[in-house]
């Protein structure tokens, strides 16, 4: 994250970064390349899943303390997309509005 201090703008977090700072910001190595690649092709990802599954493997790489973007931070990125498709967000709402009883809601996964 120091690094986007010198940037002239203000990002604070990694999902505020437009397509300039991510080109600067999250530089992947031939591996890394070559695996986002094949997921975008075997999946079908458009060029903003590209720039989501990039920021975060900023983000996992940052928690991580890493300065580069790992293929292993890449691949955890993308599991991470792969679940978004499988369990779509349009279903949270109606998950989330289920009560239980005293009114406490509960909220049932399906099985993962």
């Amino acid at each position: 994250m120091n690094s986007f201090a010198s940037s002239r703008e203000k990002i604070y977090c990694n999902a505020q970064m437009s397509s300039r700072p991510i080109r600067t910001f999250c530089d992947l190595s031939a591996d890394g390349e070559r695996l986002l690649e094949r997921a975008m092709t075997q999946q079908g990802l458009s060029a903003r899943a590209h720039n989501r599954i990039l920021k975060v493997g900023r983000t996992i790489a940052d928690i991580e303390d890493t300065p580069n973007i790992e293929p292993k931070h890449i691949a955890e990125a993308i599991q991470y997309r792969s679940l978004d498709r499988t369990y779509p967000t349009w279903n949270l709402p109606s998950l989330l509005s289920l009560a239980g009883s005293k009114g406490r809601s509960r909220i049932y996964w399906p099985n993962l």
